[in-house]
């Protein structure tokens, strides 16, 4: 078991309203789970929870792995304005890893399809495809256990689309998705959340 939820409820400080409310949930290792609701369900929100970037306001919240075996893309990526190599080390470095970044990073890249002759190009010059594909590297470069995305398919081309939804079933790790498109999500995720 990845994640116990027991009677969790979660309220952001400015507002006395429940931002969230999930009286039981389990999520299981190497599922690929689907997340969907309105805006405002509290997709994000339920994300940021199990990325242990949040603590429920009441009930628990169980998980297997702590906060760096978890990995969260939010919607809107942030690259550094430096080479697109750079940004694929900079996790690496920060964790105090030195060794074998080359073989690291062309691995990484190898995974998400995307030509060695990227990681010269600044990021500032990515296309929006190319923005989600190298945060998404950036992301699995550092072995995570858990992968948490959120709408990593909104507003990309439909060949970077084609390859994300090609290589998460691959990765073998669980992962969950918030995302709007539902039959996108029926492809592909074992099972699906409905946030109200």
């Amino acid at each position: 078991m990845v994640y116990t939820l027991n009677n969790l409820i979660f309220r952001y400080p400015h507002n006395q309203t429940n931002a969230l409310r999930i009286p039981d949930l389990k999520i299981y290792a190497g599922e690929i789970i689907g997340i969907v609701g309105a805006n405002g369900a509290g997709k994000t929100t339920l994300l940021k929870l199990l990325a242990l970037l949040l603590t429920p306001t009441s009930g628990e919240l169980y998980s297997l792995y702590d906060r760096q075996q978890i990995t969260l893309l939010l919607q809107q990526p942030y690259l550094l304005k430096r080479s697109v190599y750079q940004n694929l080390i900079y996790g690496l470095k920060i964790r105090g890893k030195q060794q074998n970044l080359n073989h690291e990073v062309l691995e990484t890249l190898a995974q998400v399809d995307l030509p060695e002759n990227i990681l010269t190009k600044n990021s500032r010059h990515l296309s929006g495809g190319e923005i989600k594909r190298i945060a998404l590297a950036m992301h699995l470069i550092l072995k995570p256990q858990v992968l948490l995305l959120d709408e990593p398919t909104a507003n990309i081309d439909t060949a970077s689309q084609n390859k994300i939804t090609q290589l998460l079933p691959q990765l073998k790790i669980t992962t969950l998705i918030a995302s709007h498109e539902v039959d996108w999500l029926k492809k592909l995720a074992g099972r699906i959340i409905y946030l109200e």
